[in-house]
């Protein structure tokens, strides 16, 4: 793996590490959770550029990204429903006129949750890591 693809892979499990102590007690932390899991994916899908050799787009939309690595990681195929709902919740929080397009999105943080961790073990398992 080349050391370039080794930070988006380290950047990508810091989110991860937050979301999943934003869900641990004493009090889930639904935001924190929303926010990291979106994040934590879109780090992962540009680690696959960036492995690839491609141009890595300063964008936050997770099926846009999705469309730009199947071609290299075709695991990640059916997952593009659940990335395009998760996209929003990287800045949904950030923004209270758009918090409630969140909170249609994901009743439960666990959703936002088991949504990265799905990409998140395929990509890791492209990267054999």
């Amino acid at each position: 793996m080349k050391p370039s693809t080794e930070t988006w892979v380290m950047v990508a499990e810091t989110d991860y590490l937050m979301a999943k102590r934003a869900a641990g007690p004493p009090v889930p932390l639904r935001e924190g959770i929303c926010y990291h899991a979106q994040q934590c994916c879109e780090k992962y899908l540009k680690a696959i550029l960036e492995e690839a050799g491609q141009p890595i787009p300063k964008i936050h939309d997770l099926l846009i990204l999705h469309g730009l690595v199947v071609a290299f990681v075709p695991a990640l195929a059916p997952l593009a429903a659940d990335l395009a709902l998760v996209t929003p919740l990287g800045s949904a929080y950030r923004y209270p006129d758009i918090q409630d397009l969140a909170n249609d999105l994901f009743d439960d943080s666990e959703s936002a949750e088991e949504t990265m961790d799905q990409p998140r073990a395929i990509v890791r398992a492209w990267l054999r890591l």
